[in-house]
């Protein structure tokens, strides 16, 4: 009976982990900003999201089916099983922590841009869309358009963003 009970285990948390991994957005539940502190290099926290939760149970289920169907103490196999799934889901927290530092946004939002200056990196015809270069933070590209409709911009002009 016991290997039945860590694989039905097994079976939910990978199936919920799959699910979300490959189609997101399932598993973004909020527990009212509850927070895990994990430590680490940062020192900050992180959720302690459904993703995790599921690579916990996991984990714990895989092992524990390895253990009873190795025929382990019971008592072995459950702590073996945590364990792995407290190993399995701190480590899918970290690659999840990872992944997201990669997603970083460097656009400015508009109200960042207001009153900065750009230089023209295309000639642009009165009334189109051309393309500006603001130099703030860092060098970024943004579409641009003259106020004034019948005024056209050249290449390295400066303008101010309003």
């Amino acid at each position: 009976m016991l290997p039945w009970i860590f694989a039905a285990i097994m079976a939910a948390g990978l199936t919920f982990l799959l699910i979300s991994i490959f189609f997101g957005g399932l598993g973004d539940a909020d527990f009212a900003d509850m927070d895990l502190d994990i430590g680490g290099d940062t020192g900050d926290s992180a959720d302690f999201g459904c993703m995790v939760i599921a690579a916990f149970l996991t984990g714990f289920g895989s092992f524990g089916l390895l253990g009873s169907l190795a025929e382990w103490h019971v008592f072995f196999t459950v702590l073996s099983a945590l364990a792995f799934g407290l190993i399995f889901g701190r480590t899918t927290m970290a690659m999840f922590r990872f992944v997201l530092r990669q997603e970083h946004n460097e656009l400015m939002t508009s109200d960042d841009l207001i009153g900065k200056r750009a230089r023209i990196t295309v000639n642009v015809p009165a009334g189109k869309v051309g393309e500006a270069l603001v130099e703030a933070d860092s060098v970024m590209k943004y579409p641009i358009r003259h106020i004034d409709e019948t005024v056209e911009l050249h290449k390295g002009d400066y303008v101010q963003i309003v």
